[in-house]
């Protein structure tokens, strides 16, 4: 059976197209699949799991951007999966404890919209981690730092979340910065399994497997007439 009567068996929902992917490119997708999961049963729960990603999205297959090939090779490797997400924030009072200290609890939520809809919940934790990590740069460090851990619903749009706290001012001349380090599950392809916060407290690297960092600021320098932003 050749890949565009594939392609039209899946568009039309037709299972023929299921059991055709299977047989064909099951081996392609094994192949990618194995040498992160060891364990054989894992591995074919995983192709179940892609194979239906593939019926799924189907329809966002576009050959004027790419071959079939490469499409299902990017699905099996990152299929837009929504799993695990973390925040780990370094207040002002961190690094700047001459200028700024803290004053009260650090506080935030998820958002989401469906729709028309916003939705709202608390994150599923937000507090203090104390954990160990170990770099080839600084050795083995103990740590503690505010994380947030949350997840985001499959269907939705606009995810979004925010971390807020109070500061007071311990002495004046002193710029505000505050670092966030947002970790996001991009696969289930992974072993052993973690979730994106214990990610972060074991593995510094921005691009870690299954998990991607990215870091951020927001700095400032506060004035009488309101604050100044740092670019």
């Amino acid at each position: 059976m050749q890949e565009q009567d594939i392609i039209e068996l899946l568009l039309q929902r037709n299972e023929k197209g299921m059991d055709a992917l299977l047989l064909h490119y099951g081996p392609l997708m094994r192949y990618i699949i194995a040498p992160i999961l060891q364990n054989p049963q894992d591995q074919e729960d995983c192709l179940s799991e892609v194979a239906m990603r593939v019926w799924e999205k189907i329809e966002q297959f576009n050959q004027e951007r790419g071959s079939w090939n490469a499409w299902l090779t990017a699905i099996t490797r990152n299929p837009g999966f929504y799993g695990t997400e973390s925040i780990q924030l370094w207040p002002v009072y961190r690094d700047i404890s001459d200028g700024w200290a803290s004053n009260g609890e650090v506080t935030g939520r998820v958002l989401y919209d469906k729709g028309g809809e916003t939705f709202a919940a608390p994150y599923y934790s937000l507090d203090n981690q104390t954990f160990t990590s170990n770099s080839i740069f600084w050795g083995e460090q103990t740590s503690t730092d505010v994380f947030a851990a949350f997840s985001m619903p499959r269907q939705g749009e606009n995810y979004r979340s925010y971390v807020a706290y109070p500061i007071s001012e311990m002495q004046d001349g002193y710029i505000i910065s505050s670092w966030v380090n947002y970790t996001h599950q991009r696969s289930w392809l992974q072993y052993p399994a973690m979730t994106a916060m214990e990610k972060r407290m074991t593995n510094s690297w921005n691009d870690a497997g299954a998990f991607m960092t990215v870091q951020d600021a927001l700095q400032f320098y506060p004035t009488n007439e309101g604050v100044e932003m740092i670019k």
